[in-house]
């Protein structure tokens, strides 16, 4: 894990909202698009499906949606979360360089993570100057309590380069 890559990024944040999905057995589709997207579990349960990965999400669960990937989650029960939309970074697994996984969860044990989200969706809502500071102080909260507390690191989504021969030169080294 990288944490000073945290102050080092361009995070910004592109929005914060809650949603609640009612229906139980209903299924729903989330696109990241060109950002990273964060989905808070703030009540409920899910099973999801991510490039034929499946798995099952709960309360105190975040998943983290690197651009460009598609999730379907399939209530079990009604599921509120907090949506974060964050452009400027990615996350990648710190145990395998390779990975070439576009999705990960992690639970928040200590409900810190919570509680930095409650923060920042009142911010956000009564917006006054220096907003913006405080919205970035506390993304990186967030975002170090996840680094901290799972094998995670992050990358600048700037500098993300697809390169076959980078790429070989990087298993020759490896190797």
């Amino acid at each position: 894990m990288y944490i000073s890559n945290i102050n080092s990024s361009s995070v910004k944040l592109q929005s914060i909202e809650t949603e609640s999905i009612p229906t139980t057995g209903e299924t729903i589709t989330v696109f990241s698009e060109n950002n990273l997207t964060l989905l808070y579990i703030v009540k409920g349960a899910a099973d999801f499906n991510v490039n034929d990965r499946e798995g099952q999400v709960k309360k105190r669960d975040m998943i983290l949606l690197n651009p460009e990937t598609t999730l379907e989650l399939t209530t079990i029960r009604k599921v509120e979360w907090i949506k974060i939309t964050l452009s400027g970074i990615l996350f990648t697994s710190s145990l395998d360089i390779d990975s070439k996984s576009q999705m990960f969860v992690t639970e928040d044990t200590s409900h810190s993570i919570k509680r930095y989200l409650d923060l920042a969706i009142l911010e956000h809502t009564h917006r006054f100057r220096g907003t913006d500071l405080i919205l970035k102080k506390l993304l990186e909260c967030i975002m170090v309590h996840v680094l901290k507390n799972s094998e995670l690191s992050i990358k600048d989504a700037s500098v993300q380069v697809k390169n076959d021969e980078i790429e070989r030169i990087q298993q020759y080294i490896r190797k």
